[in-house]
């Protein structure tokens, strides 16, 4: 039994440190849009974004980012700046929402693309921002996605309209440096159930890479306008995309 709970203990360390350990890529595409990952692109050049000096032994772990998040949205909502859910019938001013511009940052592009696995339609939400001027200088940021629960094939969650939803950081660790006029774009992996409602994207600015109270709260809504509980089929995703309507039955 003690060599079981040695074992399990070690396990837990190293999962810890692999987590502590873990690297952000960042590259350029040839439209010039900037690009963050926890692995390097398959073609070209990617520089690797170096983690946050550790602290001194015998110092006070700092929170980690799971934990601060927390704190501030627990804030947030205290203050009565809580995001509200998507309603499960979507929200039909969302469908062309303007693309929105605030003193640090300007959202240049918003988007969802969708592709079918079997019979389960699965979709990535997409945010594509610019510094301001206004920054002057470096800046850190993170992304937030209020989405559906990830790798759920369940039938009855498949037919939910409303599924249990969660909050999805980008990256799941550390922050990402943005200049005056660069572009940073954030992109999910794949997502299940999508419906058609505007998903919350919340952008968090800080001036340094310990992530402590955001300089500014930059929010986007993205709007996924294809119901993944009526596609069952490539031809019916074909047919979704073509007919260029929103919740295309």
């Amino acid at each position: 039994m003690n060599r079981l709970k040695i074992a399990l203990a070690a396990s837990v360390g190293l999962a810890i440190a692999a987590i502590a350990t873990a690297e952000v890529y960042k590259w350029v595409d040839e439209r010039g849009v900037t690009h963050y990952s926890e692995h390097p692109p398959a073609h070209g050049a990617a520089k690797r974004i170096e983690s946050p000096p550790a602290p001194a032994p015998g110092a006070p772990a700092a929170p980690g980012w799971r934990e601060k998040e927390e704190g501030f949205q627990k804030r947030r909502a205290e203050t009565g700046q809580a995001e509200p859910a998507p309603s499960a019938q979507g929200d039909p001013a969302a469908r062309n929402a303007p693309l929105l511009a605030g003193k640090y940052l300007t959202t240049v592009r918003a988007w969802a693309t969708y592709a079918m696995h079997g019979e389960i339609l699965s979709g990535r939400l997409g945010l594509t921002v610019v510094g301001s001027p206004a920054l002057e200088g470096e800046a850190w940021l993170r992304a937030e996605f209020l989405v559906p629960m990830l790798r759920t094939r369940d039938s009855a969650m498949i037919a939910n309209p409303a599924p249990p939803l969660q909050l999805l950081l980008i990256p799941e660790q550390g922050l990402l440096r943005i200049h005056p006029g660069e572009h940073v774009t954030f992109e999910t992996p794949e997502l299940e159930h999508l419906r058609c409602v505007p998903y919350p994207a919340t952008i968090a600015l800080y001036r340094d890479p310990r992530g402590d109270e955001p300089l500014d709260v930059h929010r986007q809504r993205v709007y996924a306008r294809i119901d993944g509980s009526k596609v069952r089929s490539d031809g019916e995703l074909g047919a979704a995309l073509a007919s260029g309507k929103e919740c295309a039955p």
